[in-house]
């Protein structure tokens, strides 16, 4: 019974959701997306300032989209030129920004399990971060209490959070243990990936390290066989010198040789008598 009822609800989400009047031609603006997300956040902030899990608010993308109309209205008012918010606040409706956070949401989650920011929408792509800050590394589906949808009235969204549950959870006591296998096949993707990354920056930065130790030790070796060319140098300078100043002094000691003997000659020629 509880197979025919999952069965059901999974072919009822497969149906194409119904557009809203005017949604085909209301596209959103990279801006808007920003001003979108950041609201987002900020309003996340503040009901966790509060102790409430802002996910479960019931008049959360109402006012989600009060805030972002009034936002947009003090921008047009004072005629800034810097943002592209073609759309007036009347256009931002609470159907247009739950869709539209619905649709990134879903678009996030992919992202997250396949542990690539690409090919999940040009939105993901830029805006990855911010979708992070909103709905954490792994968005979980929400949780079921005792088997059942059980939510408090005081401004839960109970639709919401039961088409979420339909697609992860069974009604049985055992949901608790499967919403932590999907906690947990959300995380490992994305753990695997931020360590792969990591792993190949380590690699990059080890292989930096040793181009520069080899680098370091090639500047050593270089300096000292520079070092040994210098000191030979200056040993057969000295040996050159020392050389040199043999030569001198022979040369020397040769010509007061020369001048001995040529002082001995004249004295014999003086010496000897005249024929």
């Amino acid at each position: 019974m509880v197979a025919i009822v999952l069965r059901t609800d999974r072919m009822e989400k497969m149906q194409p959701t119904p557009r809203q009047p005017g949604e085909e031609s209301f596209k959103w603006t990279d801006d808007e997306t920003v001003l979108l997300l950041h609201t987002a956040t900020n309003y996340k902030t503040q009901k966790l300032d509060e102790g409430i899990d802002w996910e479960r608010v019931r008049a959360k993308y109402c006012d989600i989209a009060c805030k972002m109309a009034e936002h947009v209205r003090n921008y047009q008012e004072q005629k800034g030129t810097d943002k592209d918010y073609p759309h007036n606040c009347e256009e931002i409706t609470k159907e247009r920004v739950a869709s539209k956070l619905k649709s990134i949401r879903r678009k996030y989650r992919a992202a997250v399990e396949s542990g690539r920011k690409s090919r999940h929408g040009r939105v993901i792509l830029l805006y990855f971060e911010e979708c992070k800050e909103i709905w954490g590394s792994s968005p979980e589906p929400p949780r079921l209490q005792n088997g059942t949808h059980s939510l408090s009235p005081t401004g839960y969204d109970e639709e919401e959070y039961s088409d979420e549950s339909a697609t992860f959870l069974s009604t049985t006591a055992g949901s608790t243990e499967r919403g932590n296998k999907r906690k947990i096949l959300l995380d490992d993707p994305l753990t695997n990936h931020k360590r792969k990354k990591l792993h190949k920056k380590v690699s990059f930065e080890s292989q930096l390290l040793s181009l520069a130790r080899e680098e370091l030790d090639l500047k050593k070796e270089v300096w000292r066989q520079q070092k040994d060319i210098d000191a030979e140098y200056k040993q057969s300078m000295t040996n050159l010198s020392g050389i040199m100043e043999n030569i001198g002094k022979s040369i020397a000691e040769g010509f007061k040789s020369l001048q001995s003997i040529s002082a001995s000659l004249q004295q014999n020629t003086a010496n000897q008598p005249p024929n």
